[in-house]
């Protein structure tokens, strides 16, 4: 059915009327359109399903587009099989493994979406004219929206197109006008209720919260992204990504740390990196990692203490770091930088100068515009977002340099999508 040992998987139109309707179904069900602005969000949407079973099942246009650009550059011998329909595996590699991992992540959030959609659905179905502020409606202010764009992202996820790729943004647009016109209504009907209950739930992506006996202290206050929800999966993800050892490896080779150094890694994670560091400066250096998430540095201690590695771990922010002026010769930063927005870039970048003693270094590989020009399908997504727009933008340079870094230069890529920098410290 996948079509994976056929020439050309496509042109099968039974199979994309039967997953249109089948979406479509469930869709109309839990978000069944009554006024006209709702029609038109809902005719967006099925044309978002459509455009995406058929470029799965019908005709593979983006593919088209694709290697009429790239030509014999394509990375896939048979480009029109099923399986190199999955771009993800295009761009990354991973074989059998990470088509396992895609079609897990993305079926999953399929299910999870339709999930929050029938519960956000049945609340409103039997509250009849009461303000529902239980089940998903405690979480997020239109769970049925969040659902929807779960199982879009999940759909992405599986078989991104460009068509899909430039439609989603314009659908959460679309829902977030859409809500704002239904909460103008509700204020009309349920006053300073439903005024009170807009202040404390967000509108479509709920708050992280950690209410368990016996949890972990909170992280530090900081405006930037602590990834404590990740850590338990943050090891396995980047070696299904590639990003594994071999990547940390290649990070240090840039970085030609020499025995003896002291080396500073932010935003350390569980601590890979850093006790690799550890390793190359010996018992006369010193490698320290600093993570704002709580959780990401338990786990980089266990990791430590289980490996009988000096390395050592505190939790803390970039934008203030507990070390003295002139501390480190080198400071890491691996996929720490988009996980801050402007002014807090700047801020950090600015505390790693502070750090670093004269002719220091500061090593960093982060997400930068695409030199794989299959990533743009995606990539561009990320110009929304204000903590990556600056990278794909390709300003990320100049944040170095207004740190106080003279010397900034291009060391690597990888992956397409990810560049390697190295500034120095003057004297």
């Amino acid at each position: 059915m996948h079509g994976e040992n056929i020439s050309y998987a496509y042109g099968f139109w039974f199979l994309v009327l039967v997953n249109v309707a089948l979406f479509g179904f469930f869709i109309l069900s839990f978000l069944t359109p009554f006024k006209k602005r709702e029609w038109r969000a809902m005719g967006v949407t099925l044309g978002f399903f459509v455009a995406l079973f058929t470029e799965m099942y019908g005709i593979p246009l983006t593919i088209y587009i694709l290697t009429a650009i790239l030509g014999s550059r394509y990375p896939a011998l048979n480009p029109f099989s099923h399986a190199s329909g999955h771009l993800w595996l295009t761009f990354l590699g991973g074989g059998a493994l990470m088509m396992t991992v895609i079609h897990i992540i993305s079926n999953g959030l399929t299910v999870i979406g339709f999930v929050i959609m029938w519960k956000g659905w049945k609340l409103i179905h039997d509250a009849k004219d009461s303000l529902v502020m239980e089940g998903p409606y405690a979480y997020v202010r239109h769970p049925q929206y969040s659902g929807l764009f779960v199982i879009m992202i999940g759909m992405l996820i599986q078989w991104p197109t460009i068509i899909t790729a430039l439609m989603f943004p314009v659908l959460v647009f679309i829902y977030y006008r859409l809500s704002k016109r239904e909460e103008e209504e509700m204020i009309r009907t349920f006053g300073d209720e439903y005024k009170q209950y807009r202040i404390r739930v967000p509108m479509f992506i709920p708050k992280i919260r950690d209410n368990r006996k016996g949890a972990m202290e909170p992280s530090p206050e900081t405006d930037g992204m602590p990834l404590n929800w990740l850590a338990p999966v943050y090891d396995r993800l980047c070696s299904t990504f590639g990003l594994g050892l071999a990547f940390r490896e290649t990070t240090l080779r840039h970085a030609a740390l020499k025995p003896g150094e002291r080396v500073l890694d932010v935003g350390c994670g569980t601590g890979v990196l850093t006790c690799f560091a550890a390793k190359f400066v010996g018992e006369k250096g010193q490698a320290v990692g600093i993570d704002p998430a709580t959780k990401m540095i338990s786990i980089a201690k266990e990791n430590a203490t289980r490996e009988k590695s000096r390395a050592g771990f505190r939790v803390a922010t970039i934008e203030n770091l507990p070390f003295e002026d002139n501390s480190f010769d080198c400071v890491l930063s691996s996929f720490m930088i988009h996980h801050l927005p402007p002014v807090l870039k700047l801020a950090g970048l600015t505390e790693i100068y502070r750090v670093l003693r004269p002719w220091g270094r500061l090593l960093a590989v982060d997400i930068y515009r695409p030199v794989n020009p299959l990533w743009w399908i995606i990539a561009w997504v990320l110009y929304l977002s204000r903590f990556t727009r600056d990278h794909i933008a390709g300003r990320l340079p100049s944040y170095f340099r207004k740190a106080g870094f003279h010397q900034v230069e291009t060391v690597g890529h990888s992956k397409g999508i990810l560049t390697f920098w190295l500034a120095q410290k003057p004297t």
